[in-house]
């Protein structure tokens, strides 16, 4: 299941955990609104993920020379 098309229902979890997930994915404000809907109310949501990413120049060089500038970082949102 896709993390920016979470099929469970509303307000179905105590606790939701992402870790180091949502870095690496194109439409974080998607994913965190579904962890939200699925939540039950006052409950919690923890994202772990790097406060400093030294390899992060690294892997946007080796991105852009093999996959070319218009490509997206990351794992891209499919809205199908």
């Amino acid at each position: 299941m896709r993390a920016q098309k979470l099929t469970f229902l509303d307000n179905y979890f105590d606790l939701s955990f992402a870790n180091f997930v949502v870095t690496d994915l194109d439409y974080q404000k998607i994913v965190a609104q579904h962890l939200y809907r699925t939540l039950k109310p006052s409950r919690q949501a923890i994202a772990c993920t790097f406060a400093f990413r030294p390899h992060g120049d690294a892997r946007r060089a080796a991105h852009l020379a093999t996959r070319g500038p218009n490509a997206k970082l990351g794992l891209a949102y499919d809205p199908e």
